[in-house]
């Protein structure tokens, strides 16, 4: 009787092993495995805190499109431009030669021009007053500089002093006198005459004022050539026929 009694007290806790999982109740062993899992709980819990939600997931991407597409517009512009301006220059009609006088000494004044003339493109005026600013022909210098320059190279040649030169080569004062001049007009006119109309002086650095002579050139502008290369051509003319007018008087 003693045996089956224990035999059945097993049996009841064989029956309770089996709905316990096959593992003895153990309250040490049930205390390790609920914290375990509480810690999985929690670290499950944070690693979800911690994930980025839709909203920040959108964002990201947003970035990281804009940047795309900054570098490939970056990569754009830093493409090389085609420049289709031509830059054009005046140059001395006056033949060279060398010279070897010091006398006469003169510094030339970059002229004063009008407004219209006075920017880095070319202009052409119509009958009726308008003007035309051409954005693909532009002075290589500024117009008044290059003005000085040939005016001063002419004047050389034709007096053969290496002592004439634009006032801006001048590092003392070296020179006797001092050209001005005041450019009223330099552009072709309807007819496609190239006319210079202007007024000049040389004024001695000391002495008394002196005063202005005007002068006017018309040059045909050369209709065999192409337009900005007749034009530029009669330019360089109507300065070296101001050069020879000026020479005469000095």
């Amino acid at each position: 009787m003693k045996h089956e009694a224990t035999t059945g007290k097993f049996d009841m806790r064989n029956s309770k092993l089996e709905q316990r999982g096959g593992t003895w109740a153990d309250p040490r062993r049930r205390a390790c495995q609920s914290a375990g899992t509480a810690h999985a709980h929690g670290a499950d819990s944070r690693i979800l805190a911690n994930a980025p939600t839709v909203p920040q997931r959108r964002a990201c991407q947003g970035v990281f499109v804009a940047l795309t597409a900054f570098c490939f517009a970056s990569c754009s512009l830093t493409k090389p431009v085609s420049d289709p301006a031509t830059r054009h220059v005046l140059d001395p009609a006056i033949p060279y030669r060398a010279g070897a006088a010091s006398q006469p000494a003169l510094a030339v004044a970059r002229p004063s021009l009008p407004s219209y003339l006075d920017r880095q493109q070319l202009v052409t005026r119509g009958a009726g007053g308008e003007v035309r600013v051409l954005d693909n022909h532009l002075w290589s210098e500024p117009l008044d500089s290059g003005i000085a320059r040939v005016l001063a190279a002419n004047l050389s040649r034709l007096t053969g002093s290496t002592a004439i030169l634009p006032v801006g080569n001048f590092i003392t004062l070296d020179y006797s006198a001092l050209v001005e001049m005041r450019v009223e007009r330099f552009d072709p006119d309807p007819s496609g005459n190239l006319v210079l109309e202007c007024a000049w002086k040389k004024q001695p650095v000391s002495g008394a004022d002196t005063p202005f002579k005007s002068f006017r050139a018309e040059v045909p502008v050369d209709p065999s050539k192409a337009p900005m290369t007749g034009r530029i051509a009669a330019m360089n003319e109507a300065l070296a026929r101001l050069a020879r007018e000026m020479a005469r008087g000095l």
